[in-house]
């Protein structure tokens, strides 16, 4: 069943209130009322984005808030002077969640925005208790900031001059699988033209860390003392790296 959002509104109002939301605390995420009341400014301002309702067969299951950033005295200095947008509040019925279908709607109305408005980074305020959401939010390319407003800390999810979504952390913890390939492919680029028959030993060795097994750096330390070793004279087996 595939996930499919539609603009909230007065006469939709009655289906968002449905979700079942009554185990996140308001301090988390705002109530249906309040994410109207916000989208009815929005719209009265011209400001760009809009709120989502997310169905699966018809069932609301989800509601999402996507709206231009207007500056905040305590927005950290990545936002100081750039275009961002905000995500205001997100919310997905609770027996709708761990199914990957908050996932679907966060980046179905990322890129629904984008498409209307033109992409820019994003911003949003994960509350200090709701560690599950800081979790979920570092899974889909954002970092956290350390940098509060109240009780809300401020994650970015930045975009880079190409598109593509620039991290901050390459640890594992802060990185999903998809980044973690990314972020090997960008490491050795074209690694058929590095050397002849080195490629399935270059690709194979950061496996580990696409998989989520290893650090980066710990893969490199390791690589790096094998080199080491073998320019020092060590066993033939020991510096095929083709085949590591």
């Amino acid at each position: 069943m595939a996930v499919t959002l539609e603009q909230l509104t007065h006469e939709n109002f009655r289906d968002a209130q449905r979700i079942d939301r009554d185990d996140i605390p308001e301090a988390w995420v705002d109530t249906a009322a309040a994410l109207l009341e916000t989208t009815d400014y929005g719209a009265a301002h011209h400001l760009l984005g809009h709120t989502y309702l997310a169905r699966m067969d018809g069932v609301p299951v989800g509601l999402i808030l996507i709206g231009e950033a207007l500056a905040w005295d305590t927005d950290p200095e990545e936002m100081r002077g750039k275009p961002f947008y905000r995500v205001l509040g997100f919310v997905v019925d609770r027996q709708y969640r761990g199914r990957g279908i908050g996932g679907e709607i966060l980046e179905n109305a990322v890129r629904q925005v984008y498409r209307e408005f033109g992409k820019r980074s994003l911003a949003l305020g994960v509350h200090r208790d709701n560690a599950r959401a800081g979790a979920f939010y570092k899974r889909h390319g954002f970092y956290s900031t350390g940098v509060y407003e109240g009780s809300d800390e401020y994650y970015l999810r930045i975009l880079k001059e190409d598109g593509g979504i620039k991290m901050k952390s390459i640890l594992i913890a802060d990185t999903t699988r998809e980044e973690r390939e990314q972020i090997v492919a960008e490491s050795i680029g074209n690694i058929e033209g590095l050397c002849d028959g080195c490629s399935p030993g270059l690709a194979d060795m950061y496996q580990a860390y696409i998989d989520g097994r290893k650090e980066l750096r710990d893969i490199n330390m390791e690589f790096n003392a094998r080199y080491t070793r073998c320019m020092a004279g060590a066993e033939k087996s020991e510096c095929d790296f083709a085949n590591s």
